[in-house]
């Protein structure tokens, strides 16, 4: 544990060397040797200044002091049964053992014979009836500070544990202290003046005639050596002045104090009492799960004082998410999860864990003898709660309303202007108090507060009417950072950005409910729509989708401001980026389409010319992709129109990316390297470093039917090196995909096999459909050659079952549509399926006429020609190679290394089988079939 031991977080010179020294001594106690010269040098002080140190800061000389420590490190030993007198003797340094027990019997009053001997069990400070669950790290590091300092504060917020861990720390150690130990409960007194008397009456002391309190107990104490615990300071942090006069006046007095505010003392070891540690919650519970999960020390107090409510109760497969989503939701605060588990005996977990999300109020205890303050979760936070100034409470409520952690820019956005607490000081106040936390992120300090407290801070809020203009200055600040980083996720600093809203995703989530809940719908809409390029980067399109669909909803059904041009606009940027990310996830074609469409007539409308240019690319890209080519070339040639007389430098990269691909598929392989090559150009002018990657991986493709496997690699190599720094999962799966695609077109099948894995892996991760079908069905066709057609037909079937799991009559993609047939027809092949091979290839070569899909054209033509060969059908093999001959040769499009040696061999077959003249009459007939005589044949 790390903590401050004053308010300056500068340990005191003091607290140093006595540190060091312990740490030597204990370290030297084994060997024997501690004499002074030897303990200095490993100070690196000399002997004067090592006995001047020592006789300043202990008032003892350096060998009374060793021989202090030789003696506590020998009662300890007794009490842990070590050994017998002359054991613990030679143990802790002492070869004499009479000059050992002389030195005993000074300190401890008897020998350390009658010590052991009058040995009785621990005397607790309380009867406590439940067990003591967990926290043995910090109880071994609370007795070691002890040992070197003299204050030390438990500090934690309401129902951590604070309380229960200073007993077991003070019934382990007193015995350590010649006068052992006592407790001083403060949360009944109101007034901080009332400190010294508590104490008084602690040690029954009587007040005297002309002294004060503290004078009586400085009298009392100043040769006592004793553990001083006190119990629930936060209330009566003034009374701190007190206590240091206490420590001042008693040099072998050491006061142990809990609290949820810190003193603020020179010297004063602050120790955070956190929460119990939760497990994440799992995807799936099996055996070694639930071993896993009970390791975690709140499962296990939630478990045992369940169990005492609930004869036999245990947690299992079904229950097991239920009770970490329970320990999760109440921070791991001690206190919570008892109040939980005594809930066990009238709801199930799955019941409770519901009532918790909808009002934590409900955690209350029957037990009478509990504090007032634990008997209900709400009243330990209360407690806390009314200590705060007014400008304490109304910072406290503003802030219960980010969802998760967040900077000081946020903060202050939303604290009130006429507030005299400047928002600095009063986080400082807060953290002094535990109502807050500190982490870092990305190379800031962010702040953030437990979900306990959030729920309290939230219901005052409520109650203070003053929520609605919060959300509004949270939602303004979010707003500002959205928009911000729309711009830049397009260009430069994209990883910094995309990171900077993922600090702020959970922020920015609750602030679009509020919004909603709260009908702030333009604002709903213009963070919505500032998000979506985030949305899609991070597959987060379904989240995206939906949360816009209910804030237009919502603006229809109100009827907002109807017919203003700022409403036009927001719904309109909202509806094209719903059909954007509609499309990316499958949702209904013809919905998306009525979507780009009502976007587009809208900006048509309200002639907003930069707006609808986007749409019409993004329009012109998804019937592209469709294969509804006519539509797709008109909207794009309107696209960049707009885009040229705006001076749009991206939006014309993206125009060009839309005509690439559709040249590309149409087998016009220079214009597609043309287009996507000023795409590239254009991109990296603007500095979008991942859009020039996400081009430079269909430009790969090109490379790719253009026998340039090289020049691919490469180009995907350089790609995926930019992508990695952006850590743009999505499209380096589509790096990996693309790279996966010429390892098997030049017969390096487990290159390919591994590439395509991290392919499927990142898609996967990602959620993208597209790819996942993609790489799936590569992975299949790289099996085959390999000779594992059980692991290439797993790969298929899995692809066919997604493909009609998630685009099954929708009008998308139909190039998508055609390569998993074809992976299947090319399995039946390989196991000797011929006839149903062939009549999966006759069919996709007939889609892919009609598409004019002219790369793919010549595989089919090739894969049929293969298939007729081997049914000895050689005329139509020939005629068919024929053509796929004549049409890569005028498309500029080399046959693949995989696939040339098939090819030959179809043709040496075919040879021998028919003459010579006949040979070449068919060879000529299929030099004949055009792309319109086949189309007219099909």
């Amino acid at each position: 544990m790390v903590s401050k031991s004053n308010r300056d977080g500068i340990t005191s010179e003091r607290d140093r060397f006595l540190e060091q020294l312990f740490h030597i001594l204990e370290k030297e106690l084994g060997s024997g040797n501690l004499s002074t010269k030897k303990i200095s040098g490993e100070l690196s002080v000399s002997s004067s200044t090592f006995y001047r140190k020592v006789k300043k800061y202990t008032d003892c000389s350096p060998t009374e002091y060793i021989k202090k420590f030789q003696l506590q490190k020998a009662a300890k030993l007794l009490l842990a049964n070590f050994g017998n007198v002359s054991e613990v003797a030679y143990e802790v340094g002492f070869n004499n053992l009479s000059y050992f027990a002389k030195c005993f019997k000074e300190v401890y009053g008897v020998t350390p014979g009658e010590y052991l001997k009058k040995k009785k069990p621990k005397n607790r400070f309380d009867v406590r009836t439940t067990s003591f669950v967990g926290r043995q790290e910090e109880l071994s590091e609370i007795k070691d500070i002890l040992n070197r300092h003299r204050l030390v504060t438990l500090r934690g917020p309401g129902g951590a544990g604070k309380t229960r861990i200073a007993m077991e720390v003070a019934d382990e150690v007193k015995d350590n202290f010649r006068d052992g130990a006592k407790v001083v409960r403060l949360a009944s007194i109101a007034d901080p003046k009332l400190v010294p008397s508590t104490i008084l009456r602690t040690f029954n002391l009587s007040e005297r005639p002309n002294q004060t309190p503290i004078e009586v107990l400085a009298d009392h104490l100043q040769d006592r050596e004793l553990l001083l615990v006190m119990d629930n300071f936060e209330h009566v942090t003034s009374a701190a002045t007190k206590i240091n006069i206490l420590l001042q006046q008693c040099p072998k007095l050491t006061i142990l104090i809990t609290s949820r505010e810190i003193l603020h003392l020179s010297g004063e070891y602050q120790y955070p009492i956190s929460p119990l540690p939760v497990p994440k919650i799992p995807d799936e519970v099996t055996h070694n799960t639930l071993g896993h999960l009970k390791e975690y020390t709140s499962v296990q107090l939630f478990l045992e004082r369940a169990a005492m409510v609930s004869s036999g109760f245990q947690i299992n497969n079904e229950n097991a998410v239920d009770i970490v989503t329970i320990c999760g939701y109440l921070d791991g605060l001690p206190l919570a999860i008892e109040l939980a588990a005594s809930q066990i005996k009238i709801f199930s977990p799955s019941e409770l864990s519901k009532e918790l999300d909808k009002n934590l109020s409900m955690l209350k205890s029957l037990d009478h003898d509990r504090p007032e303050r634990h008997q209900t979760l709400w009243g330990a936070i209360s407690w806390s709660y009314t200590l705060l100034s007014d400008n304490e409470q109304n910072l406290f409520q503003s802030l219960s309303l980010f969802n998760g952690s967040f900077n000081l820019k946020a903060a202050e956005a939303i604290g009130e202007e006429s507030a005299t607490l400047g928002t600095l000081d009063g986080l400082r106040s807060l953290l002094d108090k535990n109502f807050l936390q500190t982490t870092e992120l990305m190379g800031e300090t962010r702040f953030k507060m437990l979900e306990t407290l959030k729920s309290y801070g939230r219901e005052a809020l409520r109650e203070s009417r003053k929520e609605r203009v919060i959300i509004r200055k949270m939602a303004d600040h979010f707003l500002q950072i959205a928009q911000k980083a729309a711009t830049r996720i397009k260009g430069g600093r994209q990883k910094y950005w995309i990171g900077r809203l993922g600090m702020e995703l959970d922020n920015i989530r609750g602030v679009l409910s509020l919004l909603e809940q709260h009908r702030e719908v333009e604002l709903g809409l213009q963070l919505g729509t500032a998000l979506w390029r985030y949305w899609v980067s991070q597959n987060l399109m379904d989240e995206g989708y939906e949360q816009l669909k209910k804030l237009v909803r919502l603006a229809d059904h109100l009827k907002l401001n109807e017919g203003s041009r700022k409403t036009e606009l927001l719904k309109g940027r909202a509806l094209s980026a719903m059909g954007i990310m509609g499309m990316m996830v499958s949702k209904d074609y013809k919905k998306n389409e009525d979507n780009f469409r009502q976007c587009i007539r809208t900006f048509r409308k309200i002639d907003h010319k930069k707006e609808l240019a986007e749409s019409l690319n993004h329009y012109g890209w998804i019937k592209l992709t469709a294969g509804e080519y006519r539509e797709g070339t008109m909207y794009t040639r309107e696209a960049l129109e707009l885009h040229k007389r705006l001076n749009d430098i991206r939006g014309i990269a993206v125009s060009h990316n839309n005509f690439g691909w559709m040249e590309y598929i149409h087998g016009n392989l220079s214009k597609a390297e043309s287009r996507f090559t000023e795409s590239i150009s254009l991109r990296e002018d603007i500095g979008d470093y991942r859009g020039s990657a996400f081009v430079s991986s269909y430009l790969a493709l090109v490379d790719r039917c253009l026998g340039k496997y090289d020049v691919g690699l490469d180009r995907l190599r350089q790609a995926r090196e930019v992508l990695e720094e952006l850590e743009d999962l999505q499209l380096i799966s589509m790096v990996n995909t693309s790279q996966g695609y010429i390892f098997y077109d030049t017969e390096e099948f487990q290159k390919a096999e591994r590439t395509l894995k991290s392919a499927i892996d990142g898609w996967k991760e990602v959620g993208n459909p597209f790819g996942l079908i993609w790489a799936h069905d590569l992975l299949g066709l790289s099996y085959l050659p390999l000779d594992k057609p059980g692991l290439s037909k797993k790969c298929f079937d899995w692809a066919h079952d997604y493909y009609e799991q998630k685009y099954k009559d929708q009008h998308l993609n139909q190039w998508l549509s055609a390569f998993p047939l074809y992976c299947l027809a090319e399995y039946n092949a390989h196991i000797g399926n011929i006839s149903a091979a062939l009549d999966q290839h006759l069919d996709i070569l007939s889609r892919r006429i009609k598409q004019e899909e002219k790369v793919y054209i010549c595989e089919s033509l090739e894969a049929c020609a293969r298939l007729f060969a081997r049914q000895e059908n050689c005329q139509k093999a020939v005629i068919y190679l024929a053509s796929a001959t004549q049409l890569r040769n005028k498309i500029h499009a080399p046959r693949p290394p995989r696939s040339v040696d098939s090819c030959n061999k179809t043709l040496d077959l075919c040879k021998k089988i028919i003459p010579d003249q006949a040979y070449r009459e068919q060879w000529k007939q299929g030099e004949t079939y055009s792309l319109d005589k086949l189309r007219s044949i099909f």
